[in-house]
């Protein structure tokens, strides 16, 4: 299996319920026996493969009492690549 070249810039927003440096990124239990996080990611420039990711949005929230997850991705007006997550907006609102 080739590896697939890939690049994101761009930024994050996360929020959980977690004590400050949540132990979940790390591989480590939640402080609280749970889990419940909501995550803001903007591509400004990216590609994977030859699928160019520039202007994707994305957001998901998760709860691991419930073990739900919801992803949601849209794309700005000026790109031209199609997002793929399970939910897909077409509206860019800035």
């Amino acid at each position: 299996m080739s590896q697939v070249q890939w690049a994101i810039h761009g930024r994050e927003f996360a929020n959980c319920n977690c004590s400050y440096g949540c132990p979940c990124q790390f591989n480590a239990l939640p402080t609280y026996g749970n889990c419940s996080a909501v995550v803001g990611i903007q591509i400004d420039r990216g590609f994977h493969g030859t699928t160019v990711l520039d202007g994707l949005r994305l957001a998901a929230s998760s709860g691991t009492r419930r073990r739900s997850t919801k992803v949601t991705a849209k794309r700005c007006p000026s790109s031209t690549a199609a997002p793929t997550p399970r939910s897909v907006r077409r509206s860019c609102a800035s």
